[in-house]
């Protein structure tokens, strides 16, 4: 009984995949209504610039970015209880933090297997509106890394800040010939139900 279960699980959990990247092939095309549902929202907050941006020190929860791929796919599998949310998974939302003394922190937590928590840490220096990521961090229990290579590759990208306010800022990657910004705010700009959702994690 146990082995039909296991079969049928993963047997789910694959359909459930192929539905996931056919969700973000869909996503990745402009002018679908897939495309329209995932990012109107969030366009204004993109599409607005600031002349004078100011600092407001504080913690900032991930909400949406302009660019989706494999990460996303995994996410609408994870929601959907396959055997991703078992092996590997993000728990919670990214959050960004500033601090008076111009240091940043990246932050974001991930769990394995169900059980065992995995944190994720970069650190910055904010300077003329542009983080430079200094150095990053993988802590488990039952072994810190300094500096691992993953997160070593996607931090050596500074991030300019195209709009802070109290509210929310919007960070831009400094990739060349790349358009990738990211969102992070206040639970205020959130809908509802993933208001709800955020507040049941944190």
């Amino acid at each position: 009984m146990f082995i039909k279960l296991l079969v049928f699980y993963i047997a789910y959990s694959y359909l459930v995949h192929l539905w996931a990247k056919q969700k973000v092939n869909l996503i990745q095309q402009p002018n679908t209504k897939q495309h329209s549902l995932f990012y109107e929202q969030w366009k204004p907050y993109f599409n607005k610039t600031q002349e004078n941006i100011g600092f407001y020190p504080g913690t900032y929860t991930f909400l949406q970015r302009n660019w989706i791929n494999h990460e996303e796919a995994r996410i609408f599998c994870i929601e959907k209880f396959t055997i991703q949310w078992f092996l590997f998974r993000l728990e919670g939302r990214g959050k960004v933090t500033f601090a008076p003394n111009n240091t940043v922190t990246l932050y974001e937590k991930y769990r394995q297997f169900g059980l065992i928590p995995l944190h994720i840490f970069w650190y910055g220096l904010l300077k003329d509106n542009t983080i430079e990521w200094k150095e990053t961090e993988f802590v488990s229990p039952f072994k810190v890394i300094k500096n691992p290579k993953v997160a070593q590759e996607l931090s050596q990208y500074s991030w300019s800040i195209e709009n802070f306010n109290k509210d929310y800022v919007v960070f831009k990657k400094n990739i060349d010939n790349k358009q990738q910004k990211l969102l992070y705010g206040n639970n205020f700009l959130l809908k509802p139900r993933m208001k709800q959702r955020l507040l049941k994690t944190f």
